[in-house]
Formats: C-alpha cells, structure tokens, sequence
C-alpha cells in the first residue's frame, strides 16, 4: 500500500518537471511535506562504476536488472537528506531508466525516485556525490520545494552538498 501511494506521489511530482523527458538530466526536485521529502531525480549512467557492462555509456533494461542493488547501494551512499547531522532514511527507492520521446532501448540517465523521512526543525543539508564523467554531467541542478516555495540549487564535485533549512527562512 505505501509503495502504491508513493509511487503515485512521486508521479504527480514528475509531472511538474516533465517536458520531451520525465527529468530533464542531472536535474532533481524535492518536495517538502509533512509526511517527507519527495525525491526525484536523474543522473547519469556514468556516475555509477561496473554497471554499463558492454561500456557503451548507456543503460538498458538488462543491465538494470543486473545492477540494480548496486545501484541502489550507490544512491543510499552518496545521495543524502541530513538534519541536525542525523541522516534522513531515503524510503520506497525507485530506479528506472529515463526513456525521452524516441523511445530508445538504452539511455545515458537513470531516475532515481523516493521518499525521505519528515523534517522537523532542524538544519537540513541535502548532500550528493553522483556526478557523471563527461563535463556537462559535473553539474546537478535541484529545485527544493519547502512551503510552496520554490528554490534552485546548483551542486558540482567542489561543492557536494547544500544547506536548505536556512534557505528558506524568513528574512
């Protein structure tokens, strides 16, 4: 039942975002509500070491099924929601392959979807280390969502992580 819901959640979040692709690449929104932060992102193959195993820099179905604990592994690690230095469990993680309009067999980026636990009051920090190879894929954009109001964030390999509770605090 909780999967069937945040599934459902996650979906109607991808909407906002959606355009030719679900998740535009190395882009990410997270959503705060009272019953968590909504996740969803996307990142690229290349971010993740001994998945692509025919090394054509893409990700197709096989090797997604292959790799998928890996790769979930790999998300829990180094993509992370902390408050007060406690780090929030990312729940209902979902890994899927970012299909655009042409409907291609293998792509470049992954979604990543799910659910981390409430916020209170604490400092919030959202911290990633997933950055691909090439130099456009060394750059994630993120668009926190706290109160209906929207924020843009940029995070490179300098600088991993961002502090989002006081972003959001009145002047």
């Amino acid at each position: 039942m909780f999967k069937k819901r945040l599934s459902f959640v996650l979906f109607i979040l991808s909407i906002e975002a959606a355009q030719a692709h679900v998740m535009v690449a190395q882009h990410a929104t997270l959503r705060f509500q009272a019953k968590g932060a909504y996740f969803l992102a996307s990142y690229p193959v290349s971010a993740f070491d001994g998945v692509d195993d025919n090394h054509d820099r893409l990700m197709d179905h096989t090797e997604l099924k292959r790799h998928y604990n890996t790769l979930i592994e790999k998300i829990r690690t180094e993509v992370l929601l902390t408050e007060d230095g406690r780090a929030k469990e990312l729940e209902g993680l979902l890994i899927n392959l970012s299909h655009s309009h042409t409907h291609q067999k293998a792509v470049s980026q992954i979604l990543v979807m799910g659910r981390f636990k409430p916020v209170h009051q604490g400092k919030v920090v959202f911290h990633s280390k997933l950055f691909g190879r090439n130099k456009h894929e060394k750059v994630f954009k993120l668009r926190v969502t706290w109160s209906e109001k929207p924020m843009e964030f940029v995070l490179t390999p300098k600088k991993t992580e961002i502090v989002i509770s006081q972003s959001f605090q009145a002047p």
